[in-house]
């Protein structure tokens, strides 16, 4: 019976990969707090604000309370009085207990923004 000599070097490899594995997640969150520095700076919004802002479209609608739950109702109102988009709140489709959707327009401004983000 041969005896399985790649185990010990399967698991040596796994405890490798897991010691650098720590250092990739401080990199990616110091690359992530550096992104959303700049976007404060540059656009005077977050990270977190553009990814709303990439959500906005005709056609899209989202549930008041649950932006209200995530805390993306707020990032959504600067969003508009800064100029990026328009919120507009109308009763959800097809929902007839009065649910609140919101609807998310970018504005030119925040057309621009989109542009540079997808490349165009």
């Amino acid at each position: 019976m041969r005896k399985l000599h790649f185990v010990p070097v399967l698991v040596a490899l796994s405890l490798q990969a897991f010691a650098v594995e720590p250092d990739a997640n401080a990199l990616v969150a110091e690359s992530a707090r550096s992104l959303d520095l700049r976007a404060h700076q540059s656009l005077g919004v977050g990270i977190q604000h553009l990814a709303l802002l990439l959500q906005a479209g005709p056609g899209e609608f989202f549930r008041k309370d649950t932006l209200e739950q995530n805390g993306s109702w707020a990032l959504l109102k600067e969003l508009e009085s800064k100029g990026f988009v328009t919120v507009r709140e109308t009763s959800m489709p097809g929902e007839r207990q009065g649910g609140s959707a919101v609807v998310i327009s970018p504005t030119a401004k925040g057309q621009a923004v989109l542009a540079a983000l997808r490349g165009k």
